[in-house]
């Protein structure tokens, strides 16, 4: 084979790996990079390189497991995935999956014990939400095996952005903690993009179950965290107000403008308030 012929073979591959996580980069990639940043304050170019890959490593590692069994879904919603698109077969997909895990794993020890038990609690979450099925169970499950896995999430990366990567102090933990259940009680806005192709399945997400009730959570369960976080945090009123205003402007987007595409625009959103809302938090410490 020639140079040309391999390198386009390995940008093939290459490309095909991105697709597994192309669709997370702005939902879940960039906003936990900014969490780490602000819970951990960068201290190198290289810390925060290490954290980004961890990251992305670990995102990949989920992604695969969890489109392995959402082929039929996504050649509904999203055809552009390596399985439906067919640039991957099912059992090679598999592979790299089970791969992934003493991958994540390995990378994870050349830092500390503590990455690799964020590492290890994400291949448990991921297992659980995938071969357990549990995002095909009863809702409040899923959200929180969702919550549960983004907290993993930060852990590890936070523990790599900073100048140790061993520790991380109370400020940073109760962060962690206070992320994960926001999302464990408004994640259930992803699924309103998706309820064509979790219908299709017979996923029982909360818009599926009662969509009245799941639309008036999101504008409640925003709008609660974000004066609960403004009290704990000791904000002052013009960011109360702003924190405030936001979590209720994205809950009436969800509740009145119901449309697909208006859904997945309100998800896109939300995900910006969260860039926006945990890292002031945060700082104020």
């Amino acid at each position: 084979m020639s140079p040309f012929m391999t390198l386009s073979v390995l940008a093939h591959h290459a490309h095909t790996v991105f697709l597994f996580t192309k669709a997370d980069i702005k939902t879940t990639f960039l906003p936990i990079i900014l969490f780490a940043v602000a819970a951990a304050p960068v201290h190198s170019t290289a810390h925060a390189l290490r954290a980004a890959l961890w990251l992305w490593l670990h995102l990949l590692q989920f992604n695969v497991a969890n489109q392995i069994y959402e082929i039929d879904e996504d050649a509904m919603n999203k055809p552009h995935r390596p399985l439906p698109s067919q640039r991957i077969d099912a059992q090679t997909a598999r592979c790299l999956r089970w791969a992934l895990v003493p991958m994540c794993l390995v990378v994870s020890a050349l830092f500390s014990e503590q990455v690799v038990y964020a590492s290890a609690a994400f291949a448990v979450l991921t297992l659980v939400y995938n071969e357990l099925h549990a995002d095909a169970g009863f809702w409040l499950l899923r959200n929180t095996v969702n919550g549960l896995g983004f907290a993993a999430f930060e852990a590890g990366t936070t523990l790599l952005a900073g100048a140790r990567c061993d520790i991380l102090d109370a400020a940073a933990w109760l962060a962690i903690f206070q992320s994960a259940a926001i999302l464990a009680t408004t994640i259930q806005v992803q699924d309103f993009k998706d309820v064509v192709g979790d219908a299709h399945v017979g996923r029982a997400t909360f818009p599926l179950v009662s969509e009245s009730l799941a639309r008036w959570s999101v504008i409640i369960t925003l709008s609660s965290w974000s004066l609960v976080l403004a009290h704990i945090w000791e904000l002052d009123s013009a960011s109360t107000l702003f924190f405030g205003g936001l979590g209720v402007w994205i809950g009436v987007r969800f509740l009145f403008y119901r449309s697909i595409e208006a859904d997945k625009a309100s998800y896109n959103l939300y995900n910006v308030s969260l860039c926006r809302l945990i890292p002031p938090f945060v700082f104020s410490l």
